[in-house]
């Protein structure tokens, strides 16, 4: 997507990148504190913003050009082959 003035893509990045070092202090925060659940809701937080996909998307849409069709195609396949596989 085209952005309509050419800061906003700098300012899209800085927040980013900002938005990451917050999350990554608020990390060692609660890694002094050993709240769990926490934790891994901010790891999973990170997760999601360094790669551009919610955290129960399938992972292979990490990859260029993958939607969630050919997702559901490539799992479909595999798991055919699989329970062929086993089969034999």
């Amino acid at each position: 997507m085209e952005m309509p003035i050419s800061d906003y893509r700098t300012d899209l990045k800085t927040v980013l990148d900002n938005c990451i070092r917050i999350l990554l202090f608020m990390e060692i925060l609660q890694k002094k504190k050993i709240i769990i659940d926490t934790l891994l809701n901010i790891l999973n937080f990170i997760q999601m913003i360094m790669q551009g996909v919610w955290i129960d998307d399938c992972s292979l849409m990490c990859l260029p050009g993958i939607s969630l069709n050919d997702c559901k195609k490539i799992i479909k396949y595999i798991y055919v082959n699989f329970v062929n596989f086993v089969n034999i």
